[in-house]
């Protein structure tokens, strides 16, 4: 048979990609708020069984004066999130007398994420006889008129900031501008292209931070919360450019059952076609599907590249867009080489993929799509 229409090497689904932990950059608007003297502090209820959960405020409250695990896991979105505690833990909460201990706020973070409201809220533990203070940062979600407790995934880098800094540095960052050169070398060396504040690299210059006593002393939260050498406006409106994940990633080879489905979504005209990849993905709540494959041209022989997408979605997001990106343009082995191996590969040393590490050391996709754009050859060899 000279040639067929329709060309078929793929007899049987293998999958040559499935990696839920994908990484991408995102810009945010955010409000942040510095708590003021006479507004920070909460202390217990006369009535320790009422609990409130209308704002982050009231939340913290429950959360800190919470009697039993009942209560405590009733205050989290997911209750499988919730880590009970002892009962020795409550005993303590219960006799303990509400001037001898209370909750000093500190400051909070609104945001919206993916159309949800969210918040990071800031505050410490202080009960009489316990020289230490418990310093705790709750990332809170609003669900109806209540705000529960709700672990994002993947935020290390931003909630160790969120903690770290003192509250008048973290106003100072958020606005870009501060009457200390040190704060203001740092806003410098923070700015994404976006001109937001950058927490991946605020969290590096932190690391550094930390190992300076000096700098620490004066930036941290390690030895004192003093704020009376740094100006700053307790209510800032700023710009911050977080990470997040794309779930439920999948590269696969196609089906020999989707082929006749496959092929009714191309305009095959009177070319073969060679199927590739599949690629399946969700992010920011929508589902995405793309499917690349070689288009040959039956005169010449001229094989041409093709891509189409067969989800639904009408506004896709820039982050999708990234991913579509690298998928239609470089060969699929790039996900596998740039994704860490409990064994190491040489892949692992070059410096693609040193300069591609997300939090936690996985695959930042924005990463490597900005990188494309400026260092184009480091990629040369996964170019298809």
């Amino acid at each position: 048979m000279k040639y067929l229409s329709i060309i078929l090497f793929m007899f049987c689904k293998a999958i040559l990609f499935s990696q839920s932990v994908l990484e991408y950059n995102i810009d945010i608007p955010i409000k942040f708020y510095v708590y003021k003297e006479g507004e920070n502090k909460l202390r217990k209820a006369n009535n320790i069984n009422e609990f409130y959960l209308n704002t982050p405020e009231e939340l913290v409250k429950s959360y800190f004066f919470g009697t039993s695990n009942k209560i405590l896991s009733s205050l989290y979105f997911h209750s499988d999130q919730f880590m009970p505690k002892d009962d020795l833990h409550f005993k303590n909460v219960i006799k303990t007398p509400s001037e001898d201990m209370y909750v000093q706020l500190l400051h909070k973070t609104n945001y919206e994420f993916e159309q949800r409201e969210m918040c990071y809220i800031m505050f410490i533990a202080r009960i009489k006889g316990v020289d230490f203070p418990f310093p705790t940062l709750l990332s809170l979600i609003r669900k109806g008129n209540e705000w529960l407790i709700y672990k994002r995934s993947n935020q290390q880098k931003l909630t160790d900031c969120l903690m770290m800094f003192k509250p008048c540095v973290l106003s100072n960052l958020f606005s870009g501008k501060s009457n200390n050169n040190i704060i203001t070398s740092l806003i410098a060396k923070t700015k994404s292209k976006t001109n937001s504040l950058d927490f991946i690299k605020l969290f590096d210059e932190l690391v550094i931070i930390q190992n300076d006593e000096n700098l620490s002393n004066e930036l941290t939260m390690s030895q004192n919360l003093d704020c009376t050498t740094i100006n700053y406006d307790n209510k800032v409106d700023g710009l911050a450019l977080i990470t997040n994940l794309y779930q439920d990633v999948s590269i696969e080879k196609i089906k020999q059952d989707d082929v006749d489905f496959l092929m009714s979504k191309i305009n095959k005209g009177k070319d073969s076609i060679v199927f590739k990849n599949k690629l399946t993905f969700e992010n920011s709540n929508m589902n995405y599907i793309g499917l690349k494959f070689n288009r040959i041209d039956k005169k010449s022989m001229k094989i041409s590249k093709d891509f189409i997408r067969l989800d639904n979605t009408v506004n896709i997001s820039s982050q999708a867009n990234q991913l579509f990106y690298i998928f239609k343009n470089f060969d699929t082995s790039i996900f596998s080489d740039l994704s860490p191996n409990l064994n190491p590969t040489s892949k692992m040393n070059s410096i693609l993929y040193k300069k591609t590490r997300g939090v936690y050391e996985v695959l930042n996709v924005s990463k490597l799509y900005d990188l494309y754009q400026e260092e184009q050859e480091l990629l040369d060899s996964y170019i298809e």
